[in-house]
């Protein structure tokens, strides 16, 4: 489902708890939340994130946070800041707003939080510009900021590419093809950076639901998504649904004799490649059960000669 040279946006796992009863409010925080988390990997300096504030509020006004606009008003009638009204920071066709720069540096050696609102905003405006999206910058901010506080230690971070949350947010889909979708993340989330690892069945359904593992499911869930857990809990339900995985999602699954399963995904390993990993790790589990049967047997016929020694 997902296509070469996508963008891809990483989120927390638990937003997938609200996947199924808000559908369309929990791909925009996804969403949201992957957009911010992207803008801080970019690098910056603090001219060109200046330079960019300026040209937004000559041009932009309505795109600024509310910030960044009072704050601009605020040192413009305090006539710390003076703009040039008459070119609006051009010089021909080159927008070069030298002046206004040298203003805010200096604005910026006392009002640091100023400083760092024009970088967040700059950030912003380059994985808009990257992921090659619009939209509201400053709820993309406030979102991503909230969502950023709940993330705990060691909680999972799945990725999903741009063109597959857009796709499933703006069009209709079945439920079952949402649980598609969730399942996937869920085994993506399971892989990591890994081109193929171990897991199991109810291991995958915690994380369809937004829960790292089977431990970390609460004692209650809402009705429908409780019904939901137990229907592809069952044996049947999610042997088909990894069946459809399998079919057109490009995931690998394989077991054969072993407790749990092997998953990866095509473009990291081929089925060839996953059914030897999975056998010579069956064989070396065996090997070395076997030598741990034989240190065993050592130990307690060394226990019994023991014993034997003592009643002479």
């Amino acid at each position: 489902m997902e296509k070469p040279n996508e963008k891809y946006l990483q989120f927390p796992l638990f937003l997938l708890r609200e996947m199924i009863t808000n559908k369309e409010e929990t791909i925009n925080n996804i969403i949201r939340y992957g957009i911010y988390r992207y803008s801080t990997k970019f690098s910056y300096s603090i001219e060109d994130a200046t330079k960019q504030m300026i040209y937004y509020y000559y041009r932009k006004q309505s795109e600024l946070t509310p910030y960044l606009l009072t704050t601009a008003k605020k040192y413009i009638k305090k006539k710390l800041l003076v703009l040039d009204e008459d070119y609006n920071g051009f010089s021909g066709d080159a927008f070069n707003p030298e002046y206004e720069y040298e203003q805010l540096e200096k604005i910026f050696e006392t009002d640091i939080e100023f400083q760092n609102n024009v970088i967040e905003f700059y950030q912003i405006h380059l994985a808009y510009t990257s992921l090659g999206v619009s939209g509201n910058k400053e709820n993309c901010l406030k979102v991503g900021k909230e969502i950023e506080k709940q993330v705990k230690q060691n909680e999972p971070m799945p990725m999903i590419s741009k063109s597959l949350l857009f796709e499933f947010r703006d069009k209709d889909k079945t439920e079952f093809e949402l649980i598609q979708l969730i399942a996937f993340i869920a085994v993506k989330s399971i892989l990591g950076t890994k081109s193929s690892v171990k897991t199991n069945k109810k291991h995958i359904v915690s994380r369809m639901f937004g829960y790292a593992s089977i431990k970390h499911l609460p004692e209650t869930l809402k009705p429908n998504i409780k019904a939901l857990f137990q229907k592809y809990s069952l044996r049947y339900h999610i042997d088909k649904l990894l069946q459809t995985l399998e079919l057109n999602w490009k995931v690998l699954t394989y077991s054969n004799n072993i407790r749990g399963m092997y998953v990866a995904m095509e473009n990291k390993i081929n089925i060839e490649n996953l059914a030897l990993i999975a056998e010579t790790k069956k064989q070396t589990n065996r090997i070395e059960a076997l030598k741990q049967s034989k240190k065993d047997a050592k130990e307690k016929a060394l226990q019994q000669l023991k014993k034997r020694q003592q009643l002479k």
